[in-house]
């Protein structure tokens, strides 16, 4: 009992408690009777704490004496472990139950489970479209799709549906949450969805943000633009070595550690998990199942070595967290930049929960006078061990740095039109597509043409929305009250005192430029994709021994230089002779930006 570890008698009061806690404390070195110590001590001293443990104490003396002692069996471990969710929530309506398989106190991890279950349960109502009498009809908020030659989608059909599912969904919480503490639930939800629903709207700016944060978040996974596969599967692996190697460094220094201390499971664990994903890695496509769910199978594998090897329960849960969370991610078809941060908090947590067990594994006696010399190399150990990992800090954040505010002499901008900034060139794999310098410079000229002519912001401006054109622009020409949309994969005819902006592969479906000035322009630019696609596992197993790979990655990392040759799409702007003096002076010519390859042009009858 806690009170036989701090070897005091039950009735003792806090005064002799903290007295023997000092005593007991300053006379131990093992880590495990330190944290046995410092647990006793804390509920002990606690007048509420200490009192629900002498209850639990006396009921277990009762129990004992009765022989009524039992542990529940396996069968009743599983289905409480698979349905701790739903018993958390009807707790107080399962008391018969409970009874029966020994369940008396809602143990304190149950609060945590029942409120981020509760805040949580309604992002997962769009499960209901999975249901065949319901299906997928699209909620008002969404994208309208246009289909040449065929029927205009306006999404709307579901309102009903998403508003009654959300309605049941959010009385069935409140009824659980006031069942548990009313009011506890009340501040919880009130902070959660108060804050939710402040970003969802941009502060209260865009009413609809509420159904496109709560329903569209899951519901936008099973439209079918979701489904196109973009992205390596080995997209976060890369991802992880480029902008999180610090925690990931960190952390695969831990496991090694874990695995080499923690005794023959451990390593047989870590060993059967690395060789299985090896071999899931290298298995051929052609293999019934594993080739075509290699990271499924990679899942299975890794979440069941983690809950096999011997390691303190938070750490495990961290650990199961973060290999869970990245093969998880790769299953996913569409693989971006910002799903990373799903697998960067779990990975940077464990890291910090590692970093922090082996600085305090250091024994270090208690710094009195006497003892100063004694505990000096300890003490500098642990001082070493943290300032290398600050050293590795603090390129971790250069490497931020560089990424957020961009980067200089990039031979990419080279005699292009926005020669002072290179923080919209794509270098960084975060961001592998931008809106290319030369869009904000035709923006300006678009404002001076407005100042010249006579019809001021009333300027007739055409504005191409097919290749996805439109979506530098919209923004840039949101006060532009002559703006019209056109889909200019078809001929089209323009009036002679417009400013045309339209993709360039469209170029000659334009009608009536004649007496126009031309400019071709970079409209987006692109990270090269060759640098990061099309890798087979030999070759990423060649490159991992490779040291010029290493040399590679070490300065990319460092400087983020030229990276080749950029992808692009090109646009072409037509303004009025009249306005000519509106465009950039070095820039009336049809010349590409320097060091940039054009994409190919899809069919003219593609959706």
């Amino acid at each position: 009992t806690h009170y036989s570890i701090l070897g005091v008698p039950h009735d003792a009061p806090t005064k002799l408690i903290r007295r023997a806690y000092r005593d007991r404390i300053d006379g131990t070195d093992i880590r495990s009777e330190r944290e046995a110590i410092a647990h006793a001590y804390g509920v002990l001293t606690n007048e509420q704490r200490r009192e629900t443990y002498d209850r639990k104490l006396a009921r277990s003396i009762v129990d004992a004496a009765a022989g009524e002692v039992h542990a529940p069996g396996t069968v009743a471990r599983t289905l409480v472990a698979m349905l701790a969710g739903p018993i958390t929530i009807a707790w107080p309506l399962l008391g018969g139950m409970r009874a029966r398989i020994g369940l008396r106190t809602l143990p304190a991890s149950a609060d945590v489970m029942l409120v981020l279950t509760l805040l949580a349960l309604p992002f997962y109502g769009p499960m209901i479209q999975a249901l065949p009498f319901v299906g997928d009809r699209g909620f008002a908020g969404q994208q309208i799709v246009y289909v040449i030659g065929g029927t205009t989608v306006t999404p709307g059909g579901e309102t009903p549906i998403m508003l009654g599912t959300l309605g049941a969904i959010f009385a069935l919480a409140a009824i659980a949450g006031a069942m548990w503490r009313w009011n506890v639930w009340v501040i919880c939800s009130a902070v959660f969805y108060g804050t939710a629903i402040a970003f969802f709207t941009g502060f209260f700016t865009n009413s609809g943000g509420v159904w496109t944060g709560f329903w569209g978040t899951m519901d936008y996974w099973s439209r079918p633009e979701a489904q196109v596969t973009a992205g390596p599967t080995y997209y976060y692996a890369m991802m992880l070595p480029v902008y999180e190697f610090l925690p990931l460094l960190v952390a695969a220094l831990g496991v090694l550690y874990v695995a080499a201390r923690g005794g023959a499971r451990n390593r047989t664990a870590m060993t059967a998990g690395v060789a299985t994903i090896i071999g899931v890695s290298l298995m051929p496509a052609g293999v019934p199942y594993g080739g075509e769910h290699r990271a499924i199978l990679a899942l299975v594998v890794t979440g069941a070595a983690v809950l096999a090897m011997r390691m303190p329960d938070v750490t495990k849960f961290l650990a199961f967290w973060s290999v869970s969370a990245f093969f998880a991610f790769m299953v996913v078809p569409a693989r971006d930049p910002w799903l990373a941060v799903h697998i960067v908090l779990p990975l940077t947590l464990l890291a910090a929960r590692l970093l922090n067990d082996a600085i305090v594994a250091i024994p270090t006696p208690a710094m009195t006078r006497p003892r100063l010399s004694v505990a000096f190399g300890p003490r500098l150990m642990q001082a070493g061990l943290a300032a290398a990992f600050v050293v590795t800090a603090l390129v971790s954040m250069r490497t931020g740095m560089l990424a957020s505010w961009g980067h200089a002499g990039l031979p990419q901008l080279d005699r292009s039109l926005a020669t002072r900034d290179a923080g919209d060139t794509p270098v960084e794999i975060l961001m592998p597509t931008q809106t290319a310098p030369d869009v904000r410079e035709l923006r300006d000229a678009i404002a001076r043409a407005a100042l010249r002519s006579s019809d001021g912001t009333e300027i007739p401006i055409v504005l191409d929305t097919s290749h996805d054109f439109a979506s530098s622009w919209l923004w840039y020409l949101r006060g532009y009250r002559g703006l019209e949309l056109r889909d200019l994969r078809r001929p089209s005819e323009v009036p002679s005192n417009a400013i045309v902006l339209a993709d360039s592969r469209n170029r000659a479906n334009i009608e009536g430029t004649g007496l126009l000035l031309s400019l071709t322009f970079t409209q987006k630019w692109a990270f090269p994709q060759k640098r990061y696609s099309g890798y087979s596992a030999s070759d990423i197993a060649a490159s991992l021994i490779d040291g010029a790979a290493w040399g590679e990655w070490s300065v990319y990392i460092r400087d983020r230089g030229s990276v080749g040759e950029l992808r692009s799409s090109e646009g072409v702007a037509f303004f009025p002779r009249e306005l000519e003096a509106a465009l950039p002076p070095s820039r009336t010519s049809d010349v590409l930006s320097i060091g940039v390859a054009p994409e190919g042009a899809p069919s003219v009858d593609a959706p």
